[in-house]
This record gives C-alpha cells, structure tokens and sequence, in this order.
C-alpha cells in the first residue's frame, strides 16, 4: 500500500496544486494589470504592500481549498481506481497530521511562487508562458517521487518543493523521520516569507505596476 501511495500522490498532488493556483493567480494579478483595473486598485487609499498581501491571502484560501480537496479526492478514489490494492486505513491520524502540514507548507509555498511569477508579467498569456517552465520543474520533482525511498540527510528538506516531495515519501512509506519534517516545514514557511516581502516591494514598483 505504501509503495502505491508513493508513487501517485506526490506526483498528483504537487501538480493538481500548482496547475489550479497558477491559473488563478495568473488572471488575479497579470490579468487585472492587462484590463489596467489594476492602476484603478493601486489608486485606493489602501498602502500597496496591503494590496499585495491580500492578493496572496486570498489566493492562498482557494489553494488551500483546493488543496484540501485534490488530497481528499486523491485518497477516496485511489483504492476504487486500484481496485483495492491500496487500503488508506493503513495510516493513522498522526500520518495524516503531518501530510497535511506539508501540504500546508507546500501550497503556501506555490502560491507565493506564482504570484511573483504573475507580477512580473505583463499580461495572462506573458504569465502562462513564464509559469510552464516551473510547471515542468514541478512534474520532474513530483516524478522523482516515483523512485526510490525517502532520503535521510536533513540538508534536503531545505529545498522548497523538493523536500515536500520527500516529506510525503517518507510518511506514506511509513520511514518518517521527523526533524525531517520539520525542516521541510520551518524551510518552506521561511521562504515563502521572504517571497511575500519581495512581492509587497515589487507592488511598490511603477515600472512592474503599470507595464502593459
């Protein structure tokens, strides 16, 4: 049961999140700036670096939603498609508890990603384009997750994305270290911190606001 879980739900997970946060934040911060609503939302009275954040929060809430719901989906239909091969009572509260923080973790972290990528951009399209090599990252990390067992060493669970991928292997394949997890928790938290920081200061920039 371990062994199939590891090799669908990272891969299906980490993809369904970052395809379903990229399109929305695509429209919700390139496409108000291609419509020019954008020049019309910095003109508030509202400081732009609260602007900012509310765009990330609010982006943040779907892709948790959909987070929630792509990992629920996941686990109802994989033991039906596996005809039940898989049984996800194998894993108790505390297995779930973790997968969910770094899922948590990991759709913070995607959402930040995106909505840079999204700000940098001139238009939907210019954002799509910019997103597809980060897709293809995304599908290559999430593959990695189809080989071989979850790695030991803490150093990788330092590195966004990649070290969700291996939280997940090691829960799912019941060899869970949890410093581990922390690591890969505390990493993606703190990254994606910084990203919100520099994201507020791009909103403070005229030349990225008001390219069309």
């Amino acid at each position: 049961a371990g062994s199939v879980m590891v090799s669908v739900v990272p891969l299906l997970l980490v993809i369904l999140v970052f395809t379903s946060v990229m399109s929305i934040a695509a429209e919700s911060v390139a496409g108000e700036k291609e419509r020019g609503t954008m020049a019309t939302l910095l003109a508030t009275p509202v400081s732009r670096r609260d602007i900012a954040l509310g765009k990330v929060l609010a982006i943040t809430a779907i892709g948790l939603l959909i987070a929630a719901s792509s990992l629920l989906g996941i686990l109802a239909g994989l033991p039906s498609i596996m005809q039940g091969a898989v049984d996800v009572n194998v894993y108790g509260p505390a297995d779930y508890l973790l997968l969910a923080l770094v899922v948590l973790s990991t759709t913070l972290f995607v959402v930040m990603l995106v909505a840079v990528v999204s700000t940098l951009a001139k238009s939907v399209k210019e954002a799509t384009m910019l997103m597809t090599p980060l897709m293809i990252a995304v599908m290559l990390v999430g593959v990695l997750g189809m080989f071989g067992s979850a790695r030991a060493e803490v150093g990788y669970y330092l590195i966004p994305l990649y070290n969700s991928v291996q939280c997940m292997i090691g829960i799912l394949s019941f060899d869970l270290q949890p410093v581990n997890v922390a690591a890969c928790v505390a990493s993606n938290l703190a990254v994606t911190a910084v990203g919100v920081l520099a994201l507020q200061r791009m909103f403070d920039s005229e030349r990225l606001m008001f390219a069309r």
